[in-house]
């Protein structure tokens, strides 16, 4: 019998496993720049869309043009306050501040559990600025959200069989009967994951509420551990920190 030759690594593997940094130094003829520019250039553009955006907008809204966005881009208005969630907000950014110092001496699992725990948190706070009841009981408590129609909802069955005719008007579907904004806008499931909450003994906004923050904090794990398997340990890493403290919960 002969010896088996050993297996032949294919030639990107190695570039393929390595970190980005490496990966665009690897490629053929990129200039130096490109690696050191790239971050701010991006940061700068994006800037740049939000402030044209932003500016395009605010015209538009002078003009008296039905855009719906009372602050361009965003649909939201300006109105900065305290509360007593305002500390713990501001401890949370501390903390993360120091999970991202400690990012590359924890073990993966604790790292993944840090960042967990510090969403969450995150969320709570930014919710309890505007206190429990406005800042996180009323909130889906708004005729246009989901527990508005919780109480019309008597067989899953029937709802999810009839849900598409109730989403317009059309035949035999008036304003009274039809499904509110986000009932409607959105697939079902979302809207019996309320009643079967409600079903179980906890309904109500609070219960609502807590629910839609645990179910969010699970992108603070989901992100690191996708870039993981994607072969890019070093950046799932150092995204912890930023995904616990997404911006987008503001």
């Amino acid at each position: 019998m002969t010896a088996e030759k050993p297996l032949r690594a294919e030639p990107f593997d190695e570039l393929r496993t390595a970190p980005v940094e490496a990966r665009i130094d690897a490629v053929p003829g990129t200039p130096s720049w490109v690696h050191r520019l790239a971050d701010p250039l991006a940061l700068a553009l994006a800037l740049a869309l939000i402030g044209v955006s932003a500016y395009i907008g605010h015209g538009m809204n002078q003009r008296g043009l039905p855009i719906v966005l009372p602050r361009p881009p965003l649909l939201a208005f300006w109105h900065p306050h305290v509360g007593w969630g305002t500390p713990l907000s501001v401890l949370c950014v501390l903390v993360g501040l120091r999970l991202q110092r400690e990012v590359e001496h924890l073990g993966w699992r604790r790292l993944l559990l840090a960042g967990w725990l510090l969403n969450p948190a995150w969320l709570c706070s930014l919710t309890l600025i505007d206190g429990l009841r406005n800042g996180w009981i009323d909130v889906l408590l708004n005729p246009n959200e989901y527990l508005h129609d919780v109480p019309r909802i008597t067989d899953p069955a029937a709802f999810l069989s009839s849900f598409t005719h109730f989403i317009a008007f059309g035949d035999g579907v008036d304003g009274s009967n039809v499904w509110t904004t986000h009932v409607a806008g959105h697939p079902p499931l979302a809207t019996l994951i309320f009643w079967l909450l409600a079903r179980i003994g906890l309904p109500g906004g609070f219960w609502a509420g807590a629910l839609c923050i645990l179910v969010s904090s699970a992108a603070s794990v989901a992100m690191p551990v996708a870039l993981r398997e994607l072969g890019a340990g070093a950046a799932a890493r150092r995204i912890v920190p930023f995904v616990a403290l997404f911006p987008g919960a503001v």
